[in-house]
């Protein structure tokens, strides 16, 4: 896929996010997320399930409805033996369950909308976690992630329960179908065709809703960058969607007995959350391979993305830094005041090369003094004008300004012309 299809979302990730490449792997850095911040996990899991609350209160209602028709309808009777009988039952199961799911998986799609909220901010919050070097949550974040992709999170969510409702409607009509008489081809044919629809068109909103909580773009860039992607990574796609929505799917299959308690409380406490964790991981690691991270981009995100607390931190760092700085300078200063005043470290002296002072043998003569002497003559000449020259060098003078002041202090004297007493912190500090 080429780049420029998904350049919409180059540069415009959210100012909380950090794009940076990581060390470890991304599911290794997911899975390390999920185990550092369980608890954080738990609160947000339970802040989507208030705003699915009439989602579950629908589904237990649709349950219900069911369950009474069944018993108020005479299915089981004996013709015979009970009264009144009612032999023509065929299609009644059907006809109750199709007028159940008439109303209460319409009115899904309505609660759609207040779930859609808590789906925007349980993804935004999620994602935070995964793309900060802080791995933190806090309460507005989830606020944030409604304000910033409530929209998004609802044409992703309307888009599922449109067509699940469409889905749903067809499935009871083919059952119905089928309980009546009719062939069973294309009954089946139908809800093979609505589900697999159903199925392409669930990803296709999860992955609107994974573009609208981690880039700014309009509405139109975002339909379009979603169904990109999807096409670009289908069967990925497809199957980290059913794995993120394992849990909740485990809570459906085991609908009695012990295990019915345990994906309840797994469902109360960490399977939402859980969901936004791998999915928004898995998209997270589809946008790293089309939009490659840099530390560039990491480090101008980090800088816009630095909330106050971030900021006074870097400032107290950096303060620190300098009178750490500061200190060790100060301690280097003490150290050279204590030891005193050196004759060679106050000025420049001439190097000496090997070979540059003559040597005479044991068996010299007169001539080889004079000339040892005119050697070292020229040397010493050589010498003070090097250190003429060098004198003013960067590491001479700074050595000597060290000694100035105290050397002025120490001859320093009082009206009555004796010296001042100077405390060791004065000359040292």
């Amino acid at each position: 896929m080429e780049k420029s299809k998904i350049s919409i979302l180059e540069g415009n990730e959210l100012a909380n996010y950090a794009r940076m490449p990581e060390p470890e792997s991304r599911w290794s850095h997911a899975w390390g997320v999920f185990k550092s911040n369980f608890f954080n996990i738990i609160i947000i899991n339970t802040l989507m399930l208030i705003f699915f609350a009439p989602v579950f209160a629908l589904l237990i209602l649709r349950d219900l409805t069911i369950t009474s028709g069944g018993v108020l309808h005479p299915f089981g009777s004996n013709f015979g033996t009970g009264y009144p009988a009612a032999p023509d039952t065929v299609g009644m199961a059907q006809s109750i369950i199709l007028s159940a799911d008439l109303l209460y998986i319409g009115l899904l799609v309505v609660a759609g909308l207040i779930a859609a909220a808590g789906v925007a901010g349980g993804a935004y919050s999620v994602k935070k976690m995964l793309t900060t070097e802080k791995a933190d949550f806090a309460f507005k974040d989830f606020l944030r992630g409604i304000k910033v992709g409530y929209l998004k999170a609802l044409i992703g969510v309307s888009i599922f329960t449109v067509i699940l409702f469409g889905c749903v409607m067809v499935c009871d009509w083919a059952n119905l179908a089928i309980a009546m008489g009719a062939s069973a081809f294309w009954p089946i044919v139908a809800k093979i065709a609505v589900i697999i629809l159903t199925v392409l068109a669930a990803v296709y909103g999860a992955w609107i809703i994974a573009i609208g909580t981690s880039y700014k773009a309009n509405i139109g860039g975002v339909l379009k960058t979603a169904l990109t992607l999807f096409v670009a990574t289908p069967l990925q796609s497809i199957f980290f969607a059913a794995f993120a929505v394992m849990l909740a799917a485990l809570a459906f299959i085991f609908s009695e007995g012990f295990m019915y308690y345990v994906m309840f409380v797994v469902t109360v406490f960490i399977t939402l959350a859980t969901a936004c964790l791998i999915w928004m991981g898995y998209t997270q690691w589809i946008f790293d391979i089309f939009l490659p991270p840099t530390k560039k981009d990491a480090k101008s995100k980090n800088s816009q993305g630095k909330n106050k607390g971030d900021l006074k931190d870097g400032k107290k760092e950096k303060t620190e830094g300098k009178q750490t700085q500061a200190d060790a300078q100060k301690d280097d200063n003490g150290l050279l005041l204590a030891a005193g005043k050196s004759a060679l470290l106050a000025k420049p002296v001439l190097p000496i090369e090997k070979g540059e002072v003559a040597q005479i043998s044991k068996g010299f003569s007169r001539k080889d003094i004079k000339r040892v002497e005119e050697e070292k003559a020229q040397i010493k000449d050589k010498a003070q004008a090097y250190s003429k020259e060098h004198q003013g060098d960067k590491q001479y003078a700074e050595y000597n300004e060290l000694f100035k002041d105290r050397e002025k202090a120490l001859n320093q004297t009082d009206k009555k012309g004796k010296k001042k007493m100077i405390s060791p912190d004065n000359l040292l500090r």
